[in-house]
């Protein structure tokens, strides 16, 4: 009954932890970001790609709250800035490297890539050995973050 004095509901409560789980992802992008200074900026965009697998692989469950639809309706404010600050690492990256008219679009293809890579992984869809090995995961999404586009 504890986190009832802290909170009003459930819905409160995870979405609490959800904000907290936004503000530690937003870390790992910022982290991987200028981890190499000197990379190209295509590399740090890797990079951060990379570091959105290990963290949903490290913390699955985690992952998963921050991402999970809310019954509530409306997410709560904090919630939606911490969301909003760990996709800027993403999205002022992506801006770096491609014309300003498709760089909204560029962002949101990127993060649809590693957040489907991330949640095939931690879901067990690409092989046990993947899923229970975060070095492995991460191997793997940083050759399919490689790959470049076969069509057109």
């Amino acid at each position: 009954m504890a986190p009832y004095r802290h909170f009003p509901d459930k819905e409160a409560l995870l979405a609490a932890v959800a904000t907290v789980g936004f503000e530690r992802l937003r870390g790992a992008l910022e982290r991987a970001d200028r981890g190499g200074e000197g990379k190209e900026a295509r590399e740090a965009l890797y990079a951060q790609g990379e570091a959105y697998v290990a963290f949903a692989c490290a913390q699955p469950g985690l992952f998963r709250l921050m991402f999970a639809a809310r019954s509530g309706g409306a997410r709560p404010q904090a919630l939606c800035e911490a969301s909003a600050a760990a996709y800027a690492v993403l999205s002022d990256r992506v801006a770096a490297l491609v014309p300003p008219t498709v760089a909204a679009e560029e962002a949101l293809r990127s993060w649809a890539l590693v957040h489907g890579i991330a949640s095939l992984i931690i879901d067990g869809m690409v092989g046990d050995v993947v899923r229970i090995d975060s070095k492995a995961a991460t191997a793997l999404a940083g050759r399919l973050l490689r790959l470049e586009p076969i069509l057109g």
